[in-house]
């Protein structure tokens, strides 16, 4: 047995010595996560107050930047489920020309949802305000810029969500078989593409397993929308606090020749609306040849 006072159990009394950033961090961590902050909503916008004061009390001139978001995205991907559900039943019952429409256009309107694409149903929808945090050290000039990434946002609740069902999809083999997960949204896409897929080849299986899909995906939604938002302390109220520890030690020791961009984007849980208003308003005043991007998420996992 090492005496005591000899090296191995220096590591040991160090941490008991100075306990105090993991308290810190635990600390604004518990702070936020009481917040409630759904995508889009009022609790967001308090998040959002409460990250440019946390960055304001270490010397830094923050900016909330509100933009336009819908906050959601069950609903704009129901509509192209509906889509699916209807050109399904139209096939089925051999009108061929409208279960082809309608199941293209279910496929198209869930695609053009998904990141960086226009998004032409939600336009259509009920708009709200998000909120962007926004702090920026060093000069102007530097060598190269880096943008580090958080969000405040949290997300719905959902069946969908459950542990178990990764868990028996992994007991088939088939994240071996493609060396990585399925696509989350892919049960989604086949519900109305199987629509169109009967309806362009006369085959009415094909229509009634894309009915089942929609139909079942549309209660997902549905399940989602319905679900309280959850505290969000991993997903992603750990990178908001790294957002700011990491503030905290460039305020402390500058890097040099680096300006350093700290963003918090709002809406991330609806299809990342936040961070594209922020590339609206910003991607044209960075060097493309120079800029770094590091998105931080679920640092707890």
């Amino acid at each position: 047995m090492p005496a005591a006072g000899s090296e191995s159990d220096a590591p040991a009394r160090g941490a008991e010595r100075d306990p105090e950033p993991g308290q810190r961090l635990a600390g604004l961590l518990r702070e936020l996560e009481v917040i409630e902050r759904p995508s889009a909503s009022e609790g967001e916008r308090e998040a959002a107050v409460w990250i440019a004061e946390k960055l304001g009390e270490l010397g830094l001139s923050a900016e909330i930047e509100v933009e336009e978001a819908h906050g959601t995205y069950w609903w704009p991907i129901a509509v192209g489920l509906l889509g699916g559900l209807a050109g399904s039943v139209a096939a089925v019952r051999g009108r061929r020309v409208l279960g082809g429409i309608l199941g293209s256009a279910g496929v198209a309107a869930i695609i053009r949802e998904f990141p960086p694409h226009e998004r032409p149903v939600r336009r259509l929808l009920p708009q709200k305000e998000t909120y962007n945090v926004l702090a920026t050290l060093g000069p102007e000039d530097a060598d190269r810029t880096v943008v580090l990434v958080s969000h405040h946002d949290a997300a719905h609740s959902g069946l969908v969500f459950h542990p178990g069902i990764p868990d028996a999809v992994s007991r088939t083999g088939l994240f071996r078989v493609l060396d990585t997960s399925p696509m989350l949204m892919a049960p989604v896409l086949a519900g109305p593409a199987l629509a169109a897929l009967s309806a362009a080849t006369g085959r009415p299986g094909l229509g009634r397993a894309g009915a089942v899909l929609s139909a079942g995906s549309l209660a997902s939604m549905a399940d989602i929308a319905l679900r309280d938002v959850v505290p969000g302390a991993n997903d992603n109220g750990t990178a908001v606090v790294g957002l700011i520890e990491l503030a905290r030690r460039f305020t402390e020791n500058p890097p040099a020749d680096t300006r350093v961009v700290l963003l918090s984007s709002g809406s991330e849980e609806s299809f990342s609306e936040g961070m594209r208003a922020f590339g609206k308003r910003h991607f044209g005043k960075l060097p493309r040849d120079s800029t770094f991007f590091i998105n931080m998420d679920t640092i707890g996992s």
